[in-house]
């Protein structure tokens, strides 16, 4: 029992070794970068279905957009459908 704990503890300080640190980016930074990237679109992000571009709904830049629904209702799916859609079509900045 003792050589097998030895034995975790030494994978386990190999594993430690093995990890890098980067440096944390103070949160203003970061809003301020992704505000500006916000700020470059162009042009809003696109849901994957046709009918929502017939009817307007698009998501603009620096607005609030919300998906609202009873629970259950497929909001969570709708969201990971788009977003996936977005990362397919390269279309996120």
């Amino acid at each position: 029992m003792h050589a097998e704990l030895i034995s975790l503890v030494n994978a386990a300080e190999r594993n430690l070794a093995r990890l890098t640190v980067q440096p944390v980016r103070p949160f203003a930074e970061v809003f301020d970068d992704t505000w500006r990237k916000l700020q470059s679109w162009s042009r809003g992000l696109r849901l994957p279905w046709p009918i929502t571009e017939k009817v307007g709904i698009i998501f603009e830049p620096g607005t609030l957009n919300v998906v609202a629904g009873q629970t259950s209702a497929g909001k969570t799916t709708v969201l990971l459908q788009a977003l996936l859609h977005w990362l397919r079509t390269n279309e996120l900045p």
